[in-house]
């Protein structure tokens, strides 16, 4: 019966191994390209921007509140804070950014910066908090 069928439809086409050489390149190529992205993941985090986290606010008046909060940021480099102020129903009422420079000397190499700025009001804040910040220029 299976001639009949060979006959009328014709043999499988049998698949040829592939060579043992193509095996060790796949494996080659593959360890490159994830020591490779190791490699630029490494890189991304160290150039990353600054992680933050606020501390306290403080609501002085209905023109000014204030922020403290911490910086962790490579010790040489210069960031830049976003601090915006809410009002009760989460809309904008005040904005500034912060410029924290590099360390001085009496710091020495410590990567933890703690600031505390003031921001201006339009009408009464609720809160304020760290937007974002981002690493100068």
């Amino acid at each position: 019966m299976s001639s009949s069928l060979d006959s009328r439809y014709g043999t499988a086409n049998r698949r040829q191994k592939l060579p043992r050489s193509f095996w060790i390149s796949l494996a080659v190529i593959a360890s490159v390209i994830g020591i490779a992205f190791v490699g630029w993941v490494q890189l991304h985090q160290a150039s990353s921007s600054p992680d933050f986290k606020d501390i306290s606010h403080n609501l002085k008046s209905d023109d000014e509140v204030t922020l403290t909060f911490e910086v962790v940021k490579d010790p040489e480099s210069t960031a830049i804070c976003a601090l915006k102020a809410l009002n009760e129903a989460s809309a904008p009422v005040g904005w500034t950014e912060v410029t924290i420079g590099p360390n001085s000397p009496e710091m020495g190499d410590s990567t933890v910066r703690q600031q505390t700025s003031t921001v201006r009001v339009l009408s009464t804040a609720t809160t304020v908090t760290v937007d974002r910040c981002w690493n100068a220029g």
